[in-house]
């Protein structure tokens, strides 16, 4: 991890490849995790101007598992 001179912040690196660990194949952490996404994004597009939330969507990166 890098750190960082200021805050004493770490940041993962991006060097190393992902390796899952076994919190990614919980099923139960990974419905939560959904949930409170899902309820963050109801929060993000009632607070967002209309023109925001399709200008911001069209243009959200997606990335890809290739495993």
């Amino acid at each position: 991890m890098t750190r960082t001179p200021r805050a004493e912040l770490a940041f993962p690196s991006l060097g190393p490849p992902f390796c899952p660990s076994p919190l990614d194949e919980d099923k139960a952490l990974a419905e939560a995790t959904r949930i409170v996404v899902a309820a963050a994004n109801q929060i993000v597009g009632t607070v967002r101007t209309p023109m925001e939330t399709p200008s911001t969507g069209t243009t959200g990166m997606r990335v890809c598992n290739t495993q």
